[in-house]
This record gives structure tokens, sequence and C-alpha cells, in this order.
């Protein structure tokens, strides 16, 4: 549809929080055109927590014909950010933070009967400044190239290449009294292939198989390849698994700063999953459950007094189960579990985890509430374990009072929990928003 279109949004918080979104959008023959806004600012929960950021993204496409489109797109975002410090006696705040990032791009798509693909170029970059001296400048660019080809019926082909290279300059400006000291000024770079095909026979059993190979320009060749079906039991039930392998270099971050550390390997990773849905009561229903085994090697992680090793193998077991159910014309349920066995602790990943979700309209009237609980979760992010658990309730509740203007009101951790992401920095309890939204 040619024309203008967009919105905007207004929002308050219950401890000074401010949120101001809009967007517009513009379509005319083959052009079309799309800009949007954010300011984000709150007082924060804590003393010295503030935090602020203003974005801005725009995206311009044009259809040369039926069979070529191409985009550009880039974003600017600017922000800042306060260390409150650890939530315990006597603790000083810690340090400011304020980072600029951008990134832009330019995607050429071409779309046939029996093929389709993309090139894309892209450039991301930034610059980063702490009040402790810290300041660092980093870019990374490249290029991504692909075609699938659909050459007979059930089949699917694709190949692509890709290449980036990424680095930057961090240095201290205070360090050396005030001289300043340079931790790392160099670029590492990728290079990539793959290969990836899928059959299907019958429209029942689906076949898929994929290589990579992976150069880097410090650690050298990587093949990754990855296997796996999908079989259909008539029209309701599928049984699907995938056998892969996956690897993480290291990061610039912990290839050169407070190093450097040049005998880090990158990570290793050989994942097995196998899971079966099925769809129930006329397709009003769906579930979902899987298991999955993940074996690692060479996780790179913090050593106290020697600083980032490689720690060697991590063998994990997990189950997940999904369900969704359109339980009458105007309620749909959502509920997820997942459990993961873990030889050791991994920061950040919960042992259980639970999270049901419930939507009523009625009419012009949206309810949404949503539990979820948290079990066995290691928020330190040093060697040292420390598991928390907790259970968060929100709501949230939205009217239009016109076509195009609707007034909402959420509520974040009703239950009014004290718990901890991150060791020593306790979260927000109770917090309100209310809030208008604008659409033209």
């Amino acid at each position: 549809m040619d024309g203008v279109h967009g919105n905007a949004r207004f929002s308050y918080g219950s401890y000074n929080t401010q949120k101001y979104m809009g967007s517009v959008g513009y379509k005319k023959d083959k052009f079309s055109a799309f800009i949007s806004g954010n300011h984000d600012q709150t007082d924060g929960h804590r003393p010295h927590s503030d935090f602020k950021i203003t974005n801005g993204y725009i995206k311009l496409g044009y259809n040369f014909s039926d069979h070529f489109y191409a985009t550009t797109d880039f974003s600017l975002a600017a922000f800042n950010a306060a260390d409150p410090g650890p939530d315990i006696t006597n603790a000083k705040p810690g340090e400011r933070i304020d980072i600029m990032r951008g990134y832009g791009a330019f995607t050429l798509q071409n779309e046939f009967e029996k093929a389709s693909g993309a090139f894309k170029f892209f450039y991301n970059f930034g610059e980063h400044d702490i009040t402790d001296g810290f300041h660092s400048v980093d870019n990374n660019f490249g290029l991504n190239f692909y075609e699938s080809l659909h050459l007979f019926e059930g089949n699917s082909l694709t190949a692509g290449i890709d290449y980036s290279q990424y680095g930057g300059m961090a240095e201290n400006l205070k360090a050396m009294g005030g001289k300043g000291i340079v931790f790392a000024d160099t670029s590492i770079t990728e290079f990539g292939s793959y290969f990836f095909i899928q059959q299907t026979f019958a429209e029942k059993l689906t076949l898929n198989a994929g290589l990579r190979y992976q150069n880097n320009s410090v650690y050298g060749d990587q093949w990754i390849p990855s296997a796996g079906f999908a079989w259909k039991f008539g029209e309701v039930t599928t049984w699907k698994a995938n056998v892969s392998k996956g690897f993480r270099s290291p990061t610039m971050r912990e290839l050169f700063l407070w190093g450097p550390n040049p005998n880090l390997n990158p990570e290793t990773i050989i994942s097995y999953e196998t899971g079966i849905s099925k769809l129930f009561f006329n397709n009003k229903m769906s579930a979902e459950l899987t298991v999955y085994s993940l074996n690692g090697d060479n996780l790179i992680v913090t050593v106290p007094n020697q600083g980032l090793q490689n720690s060697g193998k991590v063998n994990n077991r997990g189950i997940e189960v999904a369900i969704n159910a359109e339980a009458t014309k105007n309620l749909t349920l959502n509920a997820t579990y997942s459990y993961i066995h873990m030889e050791n602790p991994v920061y950040a990943t919960p042992a259980h985890h639970i999270f049901l979700n419930a939507n009523y309209r009625l009419n012009k009237l949206l309810l949404t509430a949503n539990i979820q609980q948290i079990s066995n979760l290691d928020n330190d992010p040093t060697p040292k374990v420390n598991s928390e658990s907790y259970t968060l309730l929100n709501a949230k509740a939205s009217y239009n009072l016109l076509k195009n203007l609707s007034l909402y009101v959420s509520a974040e951790n009703l239950l009014n929990q004290t718990y901890e992401v991150n060791r020593y920095y306790t979260m927000p309890g109770t917090t309100v928003f209310g809030g208008v939204n604008y659409s033209f």
C-alpha cells in the first residue's frame, strides 16, 4: 500500500523512568523508506545507577524489477550508563561508561522461480570511554553472499561465502602516571564458505546435511559439519534430530586486553539434539519435547591470579518442553520448561526455568500475565559458584481508545522479589510503567 504510516509511544515508570519512541514509513511505487527514533532514560532503582540511550534507524528500499530488490540501512546509538557498585555495606560507586555505536549495510537480493539469494556488505563501528581512563575504537566490516537453488521437487541446495575483518585500538589514558598505555591495536580476518543440502521424500522424510570451512588469520582452518532429519507421522506429529559441530575463536578482548594471551585456543562444541512435536484439538494446541547433549572443549574462563585460560571439557544434558494453546476464542496460553544438567555450573545459565504466559482479549482490552521461576542460577562470573533462585510475576493491560490510539500500564516483579542476576547487583522490586501508543 502506498502512503505514510508510523507510530509514536510515550511511557513513564515508577522510579523516574521515561521512554519515547517514534517511527514513520513511506512507500511509493518501487521505493520505500522507514525511519525510527528512540530515547530511554532512568535515574535507576539505586543511587548512581542512572542510564540513558538515544538511537535512530533508517532503512531505504528499491525494487529494480520482479527479480531484484536492494535495501540500505543505517543505525546510530549513544548511551551513557553508571555502575552503582556492589549492593553491599560501604561499597563505593563504580565507573561511568559513554558509548557510541553505529551500523550500516547494503543488501541486494534476487528472487527467481528456482533460485534466490543475496549479497550483503556491512560495517559496524564504535567508541567506548570509561571514567577509569579506558578508551577504545573498533570496527567490523565484511560481506556475505549466498544462493539457494531448487532444482527439483523437494530439493534445496544452498552455497555461500563470507568475509570479515574486525579489530581496533584499546588504551588507558590514565595509566603509567598519565602517560597512557596501549593494550592492543590490531585486526583479525576470517573467511568462510559453506554448502547445505536438503531433500524431502514423499512429503514425509526430510534429510539435510551441511559443511562449513572457516579460516581465521590467527587460528587457521576449521571444518564444521552438521546433519539431521525430520520425519512426519501422519498430519500432526513430527520427529526430528540433528548433530552439529560448533566453535568460537577467542575475541579481541580475550586475546589482547589484560594480556596478551597468545596460548588461548578456540572453544569447540559437539551437540546432539532430538525432539518430537505434535498438534492437538484441530491444531488449536501444539506441544514439543526436545532432549539434547552438548560436549565442549577448551572453554575460556578467568582463573584467579592467572588470567584467561582454556578450562577443559564441559558435558551438559538437557530437556525442553514447549506448549502453546488457543484455549478459547479470546484466551491463548503458552508454557515452557527447560532443565540443564551441568557437571560444572555455567555462569548465567539456570538449571531449571519455567515460564507460563496468558493473553486474554475482550473487545478493545488486552490483558497479559506471565510468571517465571528461575532455579539454581550461577550469578557469579568468577570461578566461584553462587546459586540464585527466584520467581517473577508480571502483568500488562492495554486498551484501544481509538482505532490508532491505545493506553497501557505494565507492572513487573509484582511479588516484589529480591534477587540478583549478577551477584551483588540487586534487581528492582515491583515496578510500574504506563504510556500511550499512537499509530498513523
